[in-house]
């Protein structure tokens, strides 16, 4: 009943893709044309806020990220849980977004989003992206090597959170912050926790795959299972840093995925190290 409720809503919100872009996405584009458009999708517990910084390290490209309901602009609005209602809700967007070449590039929960999405597109309209970069994600078909955490009492909830080290120390140790944000927490990490992954239909486009080579969540083995979800090239890069290595690493991220999107608009699609 509630997935049928809130699928109601999402319609209201979406009555036409292109008008529905912006309560979606957010446009850090800091020139006014890009070769190609890099669509991000969040870790858990993250906003579009996180890929901001990015444009600044990419000269050719549009940043777009998805915002997703439940934090930042849309912290009033409820947080999906379902990962298929999510994929329907943005795949026709996405598709209006697509009039040039694109990347899909995802962290951790976002990876998973990406990847979806990605299968989802080709299914549904015959499309996809240029590449497809997973960051700190396990393939699909393995298990975590954590519990299940979306369902946990607060206490081993935020225990936890404190592990995965994404979340600022002082947030976790405010319980009003704490309080305020859980709903959405637990949303995110039940989004990717209890989706049902059909191992049956491979992407057409590259995958590249990104490790933190100190990740005790996704470590090297865990990333590499990716490479059979592609019919296409595969690369796997490794960074130092744990989980969240990409918040220090991005400028270096950027400029892989730049030079490599260079070759795929250039009628050179390989990969570059």
């Amino acid at each position: 009943m509630l997935k049928v409720k809130m699928k109601a809503q999402l319609k209201v919100v979406n009555a036409k893709p292109e008008q529905a872009i912006d309560t979606w996405f957010a446009n850090f584009t800091n020139h006014d044309n890009g070769d190609y458009r890099l669509i991000c999708f969040p870790f858990s517990g993250g906003g579009a806020n996180i890929y901001r910084q990015w444009t600044a390290h990419l000269s050719q490209t549009e940043v777009w990220a998805l915002k997703l309901p439940g934090r930042e602009a849309r912290f009033s609005e409820p947080v999906i849980t379902d990962l298929e209602l999510l994929i329907e809700t943005l795949a026709p967007i996405v598709k209006a977004l697509m009039d040039k070449p694109c990347v899909f590039f995802g962290h951790s929960m976002g990876a998973l989003i990406a990847f979806e999405l990605t299968r989802y597109m080709e299914k549904h309209y015959g499309c996809s992206p240029e590449l497809l970069v997973v960051s700190g994600f396990r393939s699909p078909e393995r298990k975590s090597k954590k519990r299940q955490l979306h369902a946990l009492p607060e206490s081993e909830f935020v225990s936890e959170l404190y592990d995965y080290g994404g979340t600022v120390p002082q947030i976790l140790e405010h319980r009003e912050t704490i309080l305020l944000l859980l709903p959405m927490l637990r949303g995110d990490f039940k989004m990717h926790e209890t989706h049902r992954f059909d191992p049956s239909q491979t992407v057409s486009c590259p995958i590249h795959a990104l490790y933190g080579r100190a990740d005790v969540v996704a470590d090297r083995d865990d990333i590499e299972g990716w490479q059979k979800y592609t019919q296409q090239a595969f690369l796997l890069t490794g960074f130092d840093g744990e989980h969240f290595f990409l918040n220090t690493e991005y400028p270096r991220i950027c400029g892989l995925i730049e030079t490599q999107m260079g070759s795929v608009t250039s009628g050179r699609r390989r990969f570059r190290a």
